[in-house]
C-alpha cells in the first residue's frame, strides 16, 4: 500500500526508528510538524505524509509533492518560507518559549 512505500523510503532516507522517551520532546515535535502541515494545507500545498516518529536527529517530518509545481516562482518561494517557517510557529503556539524553538 502507499502507506508501507512511505514508511520505506522515510526508513531509507532517515533510518531505522527509535522510541522516543521524552514525553515533552515527542509534544514539541508534534507540535512543530502540526504548523508545517497545517501551513501547507492552507497554502494549498500538497503535503502527502507526516509524522512523528525519532529516527536519527529527527523528531518527524512533513513531506510534500513538487513534482506538479512549478518551482521558480516568487508565489512557491513565498509559499515555502512559510511552511518552513510555520514549525516554530506550531511550537510557540503549544507554549515553547521562543528562545528554546528547534531548528527544523
Amino acid at each position: 500500500t502507499e502507506v508501507v512505500l512511505m514508511e520505506a523510503m522515510a526508513r531509507t532516507e532517515y533510518g531505522h526508528e527509535e522510541e522516543l522517551k521524552d514525553a515533552d520532546e515527542l509534544h514539541r515535535a508534534a507540535s512543530h510538524e502540526t504548523g508545517h502541515l497545517v501551513a501547507a494545507v492552507v497554502l494549498n500545498e500538497t503535503a502527502f505524509y507526516a509524522e512523528i516518529v525519532q529516527r536519527g536527529q529527527s523528531l518527524g517530518f512533513v513531506a510534500a509533492d513538487y513534482e506538479s509545481k512549478n518551482c521558480d516562482t516568487k508565489t512557491f518561494l513565498l509559499d515555502s518560507t512559510c511552511v518552513a517557517l510555520a514549525g516554530a510557529a506550531g511550537e510557540e503556539l503549544a507554549g515553547y518559549k521562543v528562545g528554546r524553538l528547534s531548528v527544523g
